[in-house]
């Protein structure tokens, strides 16, 4: 696995626990940052057969029901699940390599600030942004991404 690959967060790895104990289980958003190993077709559930591109996907979300952020980021981990969200499709195909977290900052602040990220274009129109005004909430990069912008406002986990 090259460098590019791997993209395990560099500088962060060795002070992050692992496990999904590691996420709290409280209401907040998050980042889930994917690597797609080679260009898929998949079908999105309403949104039709979409080509997916070899490269790296980043896809805000929030979660606030039971069980907070570990819930459902644990569920987005895995890989038997029924189908409901547009993200489901994607983690079925691509692998989760990092999830940043926050409890204090709201879904569209996160979409807002990867809208300004250099590099990052939004792929799929209407991908998770059903109950939202965003154009979506999926972003693709042919390169591994830095989300450092929100590093200073967000905590990483990383996935084994």
């Amino acid at each position: 696995m090259s460098a590019s690959e791997k993209c395990s967060g560099s500088r962060f790895t060795s002070s992050v626990p692992t496990g999904l104990t590691a996420l709290p289980a409280v209401a907040g958003v998050y980042l889930l940052v994917m690597h797609l190993l080679e260009r898929r077709e998949i079908s999105v559930g309403r949104l039709g057969s979409r080509t997916f591109r070899q490269g790296w996907y980043l896809y805000a979300g929030s979660a606030k029901g039971p069980g907070g952020i570990r819930a459902r980021c644990n569920r987005h981990l895995r890989l038997d699940k029924r189908l409901r969200w547009h993200i489901d499709y994607l983690t079925q195909i691509a692998q989760v390599r990092q999830v940043w977290f926050a409890e204090h900052l709201s879904e569209m602040r996160v979409v807002a600030e990867l809208m300004c990220c250099q590099g990052l274009e939004q792929p799929v129109d209407g991908f998770g942004a059903s109950d939202s005004r965003a154009r979506s909430h999926l972003f693709y990069t042919p390169v591994c991404p830095d989300p450092s912008r929100l590093t200073s406002e967000m905590s990483l986990y990383l996935p084994e």
